[in-house]
């Protein structure tokens, strides 16, 4: 399984690169040359997946097919996607850190200890408003289920996406020659979904419901014309193709996925202290056992490691962190909270100031 994610990654790696070879957009190929190009790129990387392992039996053969079909009707829906949005692919599997096309972030720590991130980002599109302000949108490629829970960016859970926003935008003015500003993260899974329904559909009607099953899910910047750039064909309803929608009065619907720029500034703030916090304990050798549990989710259920740390619940001295499901708005007023706390003098890594207040 791990294989056939990082196959998929790099198959849409190629894909991008080669669009980009022929100063082509998704949007402004047919069908047919898109399966082309696809089939192209899985064929040339098929022999390099665990020295040929896809070519050893008649099931392997068929799983190939299976694969090649998969990330075929993920990139027929991408093709989808930029057709109707104007935001464009800047860079894929975009690599941060020593050696990297961008530097990573640098984190001084007491004692004169340094930690460096690094990381790759799978796709870092861009766009530009009316007024040519430039927005960034960080896309990830997900082969399983995808979620995005606010709750597990403030515990500390899920600090993916915004780091690499928070790379790309400090970046930004060196790399791309503009100053960007947010506009949102999100993920897009790589599946051959299985439409269920009680009774059966027109092909019109299975198509509706692929569509929404690649709905990509995320936070995007709680501005209408960033939306809009995202789904040019949105005026009022649901988006087919983000998690946001807009209503006949020109606002947003309450269960749209999106954040306030202040928002962003504040979160910034709080993560590189969590990262700074989380680097402290690390080199400082911190290593007891405290898997955390939110709801029904806990740290131990696809951890590598359990069979190391032995964590065993019949022990008295082992038990979980308890991670409480908080509500969007007391999030916000935490974190405000915790990121004037810090002391306005500190300096960020990379330059600026990282205890200065955020402007809104």
């Amino acid at each position: 399984a791990p294989d056939v994610g990082r196959f998929f990654h790099a198959v849409l790696r190629n894909f991008t690169h080669s669009l980009q070879a022929q100063n082509l957009t998704w949007g402004e190929l047919s069908k047919e040359e898109c399966l082309q190009l696809v089939e192209t790129e899985v064929e040339q990387l098929m022999p390099k997946l665990q020295q040929r392992i896809l070519f050893s039996s008649g099931r392997y053969r068929y799983l190939a097919g299976k694969l090649k079909d998969t990330v075929g009707e993920a990139a027929l829906i991408l093709r989808e996607q930029d057709r109707c949005s104007s935001f464009k692919p800047v860079g894929a599997e975009l690599s941060f850190g020593s050696g990297g096309t961008l530097p990573g972030i640098n984190l001084e720590l007491p004692g004169g200890r340094r930690v460096e991130l690094i990381g790759r980002i799978d796709r870092v599109d861009l766009a530009f408003d009316q007024e040519g302000r430039a927005y960034i949108r960080i896309l990830d490629y997900k082969t399983g289920p995808t979620g995005f829970n606010l709750t597990e960016v403030y515990h500390g859970l899920a600090l993916q996406l915004f780091t690499y926003l928070d790379v790309v935008l400090h970046c930004a003015p060196e790399w791309l020659q503009v100053k960007a500003l947010p506009g949102g993260i999100l993920y897009f899974r790589v599946h051959a979904p299985l439409i269920s329904a009680p009774h059966p559909l027109s092909p019109p009607a299975i198509e509706k419901e692929i569509r929404k099953a690649y709905k990509m899910k995320g936070l995007i910047l709680q501005d209408t014309g960033v939306v809009r750039l995202m789904d040019n064909s949105l005026q009022t309803g649901y988006s087919t193709f983000i998690p946001v929608g807009i209503n006949k009065k020109g606002g947003f619907y309450s269960n749209s996925a999106v954040f306030q720029a202040e928002h962003y500034a504040l979160l910034r703030g709080y993560l590189r202290q969590l990262l700074k916090t989380t680097a402290q304990a690390i080199t400082g050798g911190e290593v007891a056992l405290a898997p955390y549990r939110l709801g029904k989710n806990t740290a131990c259920t696809y951890c590598p490691h359990r069979a190391i740390c032995q964590f065993d619940l019949a022990l008295q001295e082992n038990d979980f962190r308890i991670l409480k499901s908080e509500p969007a708005v007391k999030i916000w007023s935490e974190l405000a909270g915790a990121y004037e706390k810090k002391d306005d003098q500190e300096k960020e890594p990379g330059g600026g100031e990282q205890g200065a207040k955020p402007e809104k």
